[in-house]
C-alpha cells in the first residue's frame, strides 16, 4: 500500500551513506515508530523524512537508547591484528606438524581407534566366519548364513 511511494534513490542513499552509525540507528528507531503509527501517505512521507543530526536531545520514545548512542565509539582502541601463529591462521601442513608435537595424550586419540579396528577385524582376518564349529555356536553367523541361503538368484535382482 505505502511501499510504492518509497523512492528507490533514498533507499540506495541509506546503504551507501557515510553517516555516523549511531545516528543511523537512532534515526531508524524514530522512523520505525513513525511508520508504524502512520495512517496516511502524507504521514508516511513525513516519517521517511525524519532526519536526526545529533544524539543530545533525543525524543522520549527512544530515550532508552541514549547510553548506547552516547557511549565511546572505541576509536581509542588499537585495531585488531590476527595472531599469525594461532592454529586457525596456520597453513595446513604447519598445523599438522605443530599438532604432532603435542604430548602423548593426543596420540591416544589416533592409536586407540586403530587398535580397536584391528581387534574387531581379527575374526575376519583369521577366517573364523568360515569355521563350521564356531558357526554352529554363533547365532549371528547362523542368521547371516541363513540370509545368504535365502537370497534370490542373481537373475531376479
Amino acid at each position: 500500500m505505502f511501499i510504492k511511494s518509497v523512492p528507490v534513490a533514498s533507499v540506495g542513499r541509506r546503504f551507501l551513506s557515510n553517516a555516523n552509525p549511531r545516528l543511523v540507528i537512532a534515526r531508524g528507531a524514530l522512523q520505525v515508530q513513525a511508520i508504524s503509527a502512520a495512517k496516511t501517505e502524507a504521514e508516511l512521507e513525513a516519517a521517511l523524512a525524519i532526519d536526526l543530526q545529533s544524539t543530545t536531545n533525543l525524543p522520549a520514545s527512544i530515550k532508552g537508547l541514549e547510553p548506547f548512542l552516547n557511549s565511546s565509539t572505541g576509536a581509542t582502541q588499537a585495531p585488531y591484528v590476527p595472531d599469525p601463529n594461532a592454529w586457525q591462521n596456520l597453513p595446513f601442513l604447519q598445523f599438522v606438524a605443530r599438532e604432532a608435537k603435542r604430548p602423548i595424550n593426543i596420540w591416544i586419540l589416533l592409536i586407540g581407534p586403530a587398535v580397536f579396528l584391528y581387534l574387531v577385524s581379527s575374526p575376519l582376518r583369521k577366517g573364523l566366519q568360515n569355521d563350521d564349529e564356531i558357526a554352529s555356536k554363533s547365532l549371528y553367523l547362523q542368521q547371516l548364513r541363513g540370509l545368504k541361503a535365502m537370497a534370490l538368484p542373481d537373475e531376479h535382482h
